[in-house]
């Protein structure tokens, strides 16, 4: 069964085991504890695999392409103003600028462009 199973989304343990439930089967991992949506049992006799396909069901990850577009958004924003500031103002959001750019991209998965 190990084989059809994801590793543990949390810690990333490989070692993932079902368990019985009242009435079903649930996998879980030991390592850390995590679980999924418990399979109870039916008449087509497929307990397993659907506590397996429970486990195996994963959030969609969030879409990051508007968020990156909003903080690019602000960013910038806050450059322009800064250079209608003063000198010490600019130069401390020209590096929070270039930070930021960074950071947005690499939480993103994005390459970084210099």
């Amino acid at each position: 069964m190990s084989d059809i199973l994801k590793p543990c989304p949390f810690c990333g343990s490989a070692h993932i085991t079902d368990r019985y439930v009242r009435d079903g089967k649930q996998i879980f991992c030991p390592n850390c504890g995590a679980s999924a949506r418990s399979a109870f049992h039916g008449p087509d006799c497929d307990t397993l695999e659907r506590a397996a396909a429970n486990w195996n069901t994963r959030a969609a990850p969030p879409a990051y392409e508007p968020m990156l577009a909003a903080l690019e958004v602000l960013v910038d924003a806050a450059y322009y103003v800064s250079e209608h500031g003063k000198q010490r103002h600019h130069d401390a959001l020209v590096k929070a600028r270039a930070a930021a750019y960074v950071a947005i991209r690499k939480a993103t998965g994005q390459a970084v462009q210099s």
